[in-house]
């Protein structure tokens, strides 16, 4: 993913809510223009634009449960505890939020893995709203003595050495640091597909 190179922008204290999401946004506040009125001044307020995807059980965007995601909520509290600014929510496939990181757009996103490639994007706050259960291997149970074989726990890295196994990823999702690097290290093979367009959200084997 290539780098961004971000433009300056100035420091700013912000508010303590704000802080309690796990974000990462090139510039989290927007000032908006003042209107010059004769007769009053007219008071802007600055402007926070949120961008969420389609990732139940975090966010839901479409549906009977839509705007139920545990993220979802937690975006409603935070914009509750910030009456102070116009707040924009907009929902984008990964792949489009992290093109408008990298081109340095003022958005925030709350609840990312951060990597040492996406710190270059933007500020990442220090409170953390995300816990994901351990990653699991699941498979048929016809295909059981096939993936036992890789141990217990399985090694990710002799599983994609297997080249009669085929991976699918998208190259927009990081699953955290150590699954990132062991599928770079693998990313070349034949039988590894990395998928351009956030095509898939999740490590499938076939």
């Amino acid at each position: 993913m290539p780098h961004a190179a971000l433009p300056h922008h100035p420091r700013r204290r912000f508010p303590l809510a704000l802080m309690v999401a796990f974000l990462i946004c090139p510039a989290v506040l927007v000032l908006a223009p003042a209107r010059v009125s004769a007769q009053a001044p007219v008071q802007t307020k600055e402007s926070i634009d949120w961008l969420r995807f389609d990732y139940p059980p975090m966010y839901i965007v479409a549906g009977p449960h839509a705007g139920q995601g545990y993220m979802d909520k937690i975006l409603e509290l935070l914009i509750a505890k910030m009456p102070a600014y116009d707040h924009q929510v907009r929902v984008a496939n990964l792949s489009r939020i992290m093109s408008e990181l990298e081109q340095g757009n003022n958005v925030c996103f709350a609840s990312l893995f951060v990597n040492e490639e996406r710190q270059r994007l933007g500020h990442v706050s220090r409170g953390k709203t995300t816990l994901l259960p351990p990653v699991q291997l699941v498979f048929r149970a016809e295909d059981g003595e096939r993936f036992t074989a890789f141990g217990n726990p399985a090694s990710l890295d002799s599983i994609l050495a297997d080249e009669s196994l085929m991976l699918g990823v998208s190259d927009r999702m990081s699953y955290g640091i150590e699954i990132d690097q062991t599928v770079a290290a693998h990313q070349h093979q034949p039988n590894v597909f990395i998928a351009r367009k956030n095509a898939s959200r999740a490590i499938s084997f076939r």
